[in-house]
Formats: C-alpha cells, structure tokens, sequence
C-alpha cells in the first residue's frame, strides 16, 4: 500500500523506508540530524552492491519529489539477505554542509 505524501503533510523519514518512483526505488540506509545516507536502486540492480549515497536532509526531500512510501518491496524484488554496507560515494560532499551547521 502506497502513501500519498502531498504538499502539506509532514514527511517521516526512517530507516529502511523504501520510495518508489515509478520502476525506482530508494531506500533509507540511515538518518541522522543532517543527513540522510540511503540506496537508489531498479528491479535489475536491487541485488547488486551499488554504493551508499549521502544527501542532507533538505537535498534528500527534494529528490524523493514524485516519490511515495511503500511499505515493502514486492517479493520479486526482495534483496538478497547478507547485504554489506557500501561505502558512502561522496561523504567530502557533506562535510561543508556540516561544519556550517
């Protein structure tokens, strides 16, 4: 079940919350008070090792525009159980936008 986050409603984002957009998906890795680290993937790569992707939150918001929350992947597209962390692509990105803060 999918669900409708309009203008004018608060967004929640938590950990392991999966978007999708279409045939893309999007899942929370990890949230902190800045940033956001999550993992964009498509039913052909949802198994591969693609690494993590770091936005601040407001940068993160943004992307997810055209975006409902799901509340499970369909089961042809469950990962495999055993994923690893992927290192985060970018994390010197973020690091201007955390010492301003």
């Amino acid at each position: 079940m999918a669900h409708d986050r309009g203008y004018g409603s608060e967004m929640k984002l938590r950990q392991n919350q999966i978007w999708q957009k279409d045939e893309n998906y999007i899942r929370i890795v990890h949230r902190d008070t800045l940033s956001v680290v999550y993992k964009p993937f498509t039913a052909a790569t949802v198994n591969e090792k693609v690494p993590h992707q770091r936005a601040t939150k407001k940068d993160f918001c943004r992307m997810l525009k055209g975006f409902v929350l799901i509340d499970a992947l369909p089961d042809s597209l469950k990962p495999l159980e055993n994923e690893e962390a992927q290192p985060v692509e970018n994390e010197e990105a973020l690091e201007p936008v955390l010492a301003e803060n």
